[in-house]
């Protein structure tokens, strides 16, 4: 049995600029991305630019230069969540209002 991989194609002509639009269209649905904007997974994460940075700096965020761009893979937000200290609150926590 031979699985069907993706269907690509290139889209119709612009017809506003008279050109072929660059990109690739995916017929298969949705494509999930493998990397995002640094300031979109600090969003993700939850924290500000500046902690951002200085955990991309520290080398405890993991981050790839592509060009002047900077991006974090899905796959190194997951494993900075996963290593990130866990705080338990305190057990008297809920009596102290």
């Amino acid at each position: 049995m031979v699985s069907a991989s993706p269907q690509i194609a290139a889209p119709p002509p612009d017809e506003q600029a008279g050109r072929h639009i660059s990109r690739l269209v995916i017929q298969h649905g949705p494509v999930e991305p493998r990397a995002v904007p640094a300031a979109a997974a600090f969003q993700m994460i939850g924290i500000g630019e500046t902690t951002g940075w200085r955990l991309i700096r520290e080398g405890r965020l993991e981050a790839v230069k592509i060009g002047r761009s900077t991006v974090v893979t899905i796959e190194a937000i997951d494993n900075f969540l996963a290593t990130a200290p866990r705080r338990v609150p305190a057990a008297n926590s809920m009596d102290k209002r």
